[in-house]
């Protein structure tokens, strides 16, 4: 069997000017320590009149929030914001219930807090996610873990009431 080899035609069809991250443009320096916050806020989140705003970045959707903040928006329900106050979220989260379908009546959410610094080995460590910066791409990705975090837990909460449901009502049925 032939070993398989690269041809000069073949790294012609590989890209060579691959962009680099870029940061997402909201003023945090490299040495910042932001906190992100996860909610639930519904089955589904309607994109569609959403993604034409000035979005940072797409898939996940990335848009501004509050005065040095974003937030990413993902379908399944799930709003990650970044480096808000407590009054700022409260209000972006408010400004979306138009968009929100079949809103969550419960309150999941989940918290991390972030460091950025250029030359750090990326890890958490003591309860803080060290990043090198603050790209869209890898904002986009700690938002989806924690967004994954927030529906796990909730299905999690959904399925112990079931069963505790279920167990009462057969102890219930013992004679």
């Amino acid at each position: 069997m032939a070993s398989p080899t690269t041809s000069a035609t073949d790294l012609k069809r590989f890209p060579t000017d691959i962009p680099q991250l870029s940061p997402v443009p909201l003023g945090w320096s490299i040495e910042d320590r932001i906190v992100a916050r996860a909610h639930l806020v519904g089955e589904r989140l309607i994109l569609k009149t959403l993604e034409t705003t000035d979005a940072l970045s797409t898939n996940p959707l990335i848009v501004r929030a509050g005065q040095a903040g974003c937030a990413v928006l993902l379908r399944y329900g799930v709003v990650v914001v970044f480096n808000l106050d407590a009054t700022e979220e409260a209000s972006y989260l408010a400004s979306l219930r138009p968009w929100i379908k079949e809103p969550s009546t419960e309150t999941v959410g989940e918290e991390l807090r972030l460091a950025f610094h250029p030359t750090a080995k990326e890890r958490l460590e003591k309860s803080i996610l060290w990043l090198k910066d603050c790209s869209a791409e890898r904002l986009q990705i700690v938002a989806e873990a924690l967004a994954k975090s927030v529906v796990l837990d909730y299905y999690e909460q959904e399925v112990l009431g079931l069963f505790g449901l279920w167990c009462m009502n057969e102890v219930a049925a013992e004679p």
